[in-house]
């Protein structure tokens, strides 16, 4: 294959080495060992925002490919696929052909010395015998014994495809004792000719010579390869079992992972969960790191597939083994915790706003379909949020927040992840602007937008009435405890006592002191810090935060820096602290900064 032309958004980047594919991923991508994943990860990224599949989509085929062969190698600890520059060559050997041991000696001993023929099993070599005393007798003139012919070897089998019909090779194939790996391999070949009405011939030979060749890496290699491909409908469950009866050990999970990948996403969990337990069966291994990896991976797509357990008991499987956990999977296996958070809140989530749904719809499509189709719903997805500032509000509104602390940690890794491929790099513009000075005249404006408005006369009416209810009570106590008073000095002194009347100045100052108290710690959080409360939620609702949204889209403000210059306004701007207290809360806000990077 030709590499191909240099592509038009490569700028100063240089073309990447195609003719190192498919053999040597860790040379395209320009990796040194030891190769890190989040490496991989950001090489891959940076590839595909060159090479993007409507563009450029044979590119992206083999740059996907690449990368999904070398991740599951670093995945699974390179246990079950050879190192990707190992060349596998395969002998052909000739039918019921013993084949000569070949003796394997230690580097730098000494090469034997060649022998030649033996002289006793070659006459044309031999000496002539020293003649012998003989009897008078004539000599018997018996011819010489000739050499028995050398069989000749038959032609590769490359070759008799060209002159005998396949069949018949297909048939001699099979009534070998002793087949070679390339014979198994050529039986598959020949399968997919002689026997077309079994399409699963193919995996079979393949199965058949990994039982009899259990060393044969190359063989596993053909046979995962086949199971990531397009198979007929039904082959999978008649094949997962199948790989499980022969290869009973760990390395079945990494061998047969792209296959139940293409499972979960046409079948149901249930289904998907009865098959693998039917194969869990037949393996009997002491290892258990392939199925954590097995788990790791597919878990999370089955959390959002159904109800079924046992995603749940996977992750409960991978939490109780997390000492045999490989390194590079321990971020992995922390992002499924979070999902598992989700998972719970996820049916309350998606009830709440149409676009909440479609957010959750390509959480599924991410950790389910193929990538392309994933990143495609979640740049949709944040075209959609970007793109509708009202639809944003009402689909996040404060009062739900504990649902969206479980959902935004995983929507925020998503759309990351995403944004690495799609969406362009954050440039720094040089020099950097000011932004404080901005800020600050936003929430002047802000404010003055809050006070006048109806909800800030509101506002200010629940200070006034408290005040005026304080009062009211307080007069109306001290006016009844003097009232009492007098009545009771009528009835027992004829003359009021002098320290009667310092009682009462007493009484006076410290009765509406203790009002006060009763009023600020009882009264207060009861009836007017909640009325006021719900009075804010309004005034951000209508008028702080379609402001706040409206200068982030303007502004392309960085959601942290936004956040920080608010922190920093005066103290002296009306309502300064509780708009910066609300969009503190505001999921709402980073939403959007993420959303707005896929515009770009």
């Amino acid at each position: 294959m030709s590499d191909p032309p240099e592509h038009p958004d490569a700028g100063d980047e240089p073309e990447p080495e195609w003719s190192r594919l498919p053999h040597d991923a860790v040379g395209f991508f320009a990796l040194t060992e030891p190769i890190d994943r989040k490496e991989l990860k950001r090489a891959y990224n940076r590839l595909i925002r060159r090479y993007k599949p409507e563009r450029a989509p044979a590119e992206f085929q083999r740059i996907r490919a690449a990368y999904e062969q070398l991740d599951e190698r670093l995945r699974y600890g390179e246990s079950v696929t050879p190192a990707p520059r190992q060349k596998v060559v395969w002998e052909e050997t000739p039918p019921e052909e013993p084949v000569p041991e070949r003796v394997v000696r230690p580097i730098g001993s000494a090469r034997p010395e060649p022998r030649g023929p033996d002289p006793v099993a070659s006459p044309l070599n031999s000496p002539a015998p020293a003649p012998d005393p003989q009897p008078d007798t004539p000599p018997s003139h018996s011819p010489p014994t000739r050499p028995k012919p050398t069989p000749k070897r038959p032609a590769p089998l490359t070759q008799r495809l060209t002159t005998e019909p396949p069949g018949e090779l297909y048939a001699q194939l099979m009534q070998k004792q002793h087949k070679s790996p390339f014979d198994y391999y050529a039986l598959a070949v020949l399968a997919d000719v002689v026997e077309r009405k079994a399409p699963l011939k193919f995996a079979e030979w393949l199965l058949a010579g990994v039982r009899a060749h259990p060393g044969d890496g190359a063989l596993a290699r053909l046979l995962h390869e086949y199971v990531r491909g397009p198979l007929p409908d039904g082959a999978a469950e008649k094949l997962l079992p199948a790989v499980a009866r022969v290869v009973r050990n760990d390395g079945f999970y990494a061998l047969t992972e792209p296959l139940w990948r293409s499972l979960l996403r046409e079948t149901s969990v249930d289904e998907f969960a009865g098959l693998l337990a039917a194969c869990e069966r037949e393996l009997h291994d002491t290892q258990i790191v392939g199925r954590m990896v097995f788990y790791v991976q597919l878990a999370g797509g089955a959390l959002l597939m159904g109800e079924h357990p046992w995603p749940l008991q996977a992750i409960d499987y991978v939490e109780r083994n997390f000492e045999q956990i490989p390194p590079w999977m321990e971020q992995d296996v922390d992002m499924l915790g979070v999902l598992r958070e989700y998972a719970a809140v996820r049916a309350r989530f998606v009830q709440g706003h149409p676009l909440r749904a479609q957010i959750d719809a390509a959480l599924r499509d991410y950790f389910t379909q193929d990538q392309q189709a994933g990143d495609r719903s979640v740049v949709a997805c944040q075209v959609a949020i970007a793109s509708d500032l009202d639809g944003l509000a009402a689909a996040f509104p404060l009062e739900e927040n504990e649902l969206y602390e479980a959902f935004y940690p995983i929507w925020a890794f998503v759309s990351w992840d995403v944004g690495e491929r799609h969406a362009p790099p954050v440039e720094q513009e040089s020099p950097a602007p000011d932004w404080s000075g901005r800020v600050v005249e936003l929430v002047r404006l802000l404010g003055r937008q809050g006070m006048d408005s109806v909800t800030e006369l509101k506002w200010g009416t629940v200070g006034c009435l408290t005040g005026l209810l304080a009062t009211v009570i307080t007069a109306a106590v001290v006016g009844v405890v003097y009232l009492v008073l007098a009545a009771v000095v009528r009835l027992i002194y004829s003359q009021p006592p002098d320290w009667l009347f310092i009682a009462f100045i007493i009484a006076c100052i410290v009765g509406p002191a203790a009002l006060w108290l009763v009023v600020k710690h009882k009264l207060n959080p009861r009836i007017r810090d909640p009325y006021r409360e719900k009075i804010a939620k309004r005034m951000f609702r209508d008028v702080w935060r379609p402001g706040v949204l409206r200068f982030l889209q303007r502004s392309h403000l960085d959601d942290h820096i936004f956040r920080t210059l608010l922190g920093k306004t005066p103290a002296d701007i009306p309502m300064a602290a509780e708009i910066y207290r609300f969009v503190q809360q505001d999921y709402a806000v980073p939403m959007l900064v993420t959303a707005q990077r896929f515009l770009a």
